[in-house]
């Protein structure tokens, strides 16, 4: 998710009557789930008031398999629209009323989603190492403890583990090879998801600036 200036019109922020104007939300991998596995039968379910069971089957036969890192890989797979109208916020004059930055992106836990635009920004950056990234996503796990019996009660309703409260050591290089091998790289990605050029580079100079 990202959060910034009104994408339709000027509006109060605090605006009770349009309290998402100034979001963007990924569908998270809802198509990908839908390929991997017989949707009738989970909407079926689902249709039939036993929601539960339904999202018990994504998450043990889908979600669980695919792993973080898969589920990451599948999201940006999915997720080209979002992905589109956040890098096109992103490229937004930084200028008067319209001023874009500082922006803030976040997400449930603030590592998954997060750490899908996060990573891409600093690919699309061209001056951070491998291990800079790798050492800026695993800082969020720390910051988790808190809070990780009562995310633990939500996970295990979905049939997933304990690895999904955490930030693999593998995501960055996994994701990198994952847009590189599929996509030629991040720009590759932006550029499939209609992000044109000039606004690649407006957000690269914003970030190297």
């Amino acid at each position: 998710m990202i959060a910034s200036h009104p994408r339709c019109s000027s509006i109060d922020l605090d605006s009770p009557d349009r309290p998402f104007d100034n979001i963007i939300n990924f569908r998270d991998v809802g198509r990908s789930i839908n390929r991997l596995m017989g949707k009738k039968k989970v909407l079926a379910l689902a249709a039939s008031g036993y929601r539960s069971d339904a999202v018990l089957i994504v998450g043990e036969h889908v979600m669980s398999p695919r792993g973080l890192i898969g589920l990451g890989q599948d999201t940006l797979d999915s997720s080209t629209v979002e992905m589109r109208e956040i890098f096109d916020l992103l490229a937004s004059r930084n200028e008067g009323e319209d001023r874009t930055y500082p922006v803030l992106v976040h997400c449930t836990q603030g590592k998954d989603r997060t750490g899908l635009v996060v990573l891409m920004l600093l690919l699309l950056s061209g001056v951070v190492s491998d291990e800079a990234m790798l050492a800026d996503y695993v800082r969020s796990e720390p910051e988790l403890v808190v809070e990780v019996e009562e995310r633990m009660k939500e996970i295990r309703k979905l049939g997933l583990s304990e690895e999904y409260t955490k930030c693999p050591d593998g995501f960055t290089t996994e994701i990198r090879r994952h847009l590189e091998e599929r996509y030629g790289g991040v720009e590759g990605y932006l550029r499939s998801a209609g992000v044109r050029e000039e606004k690649l580079e407006m957000i690269r100079e914003v970030l190297i600036a």
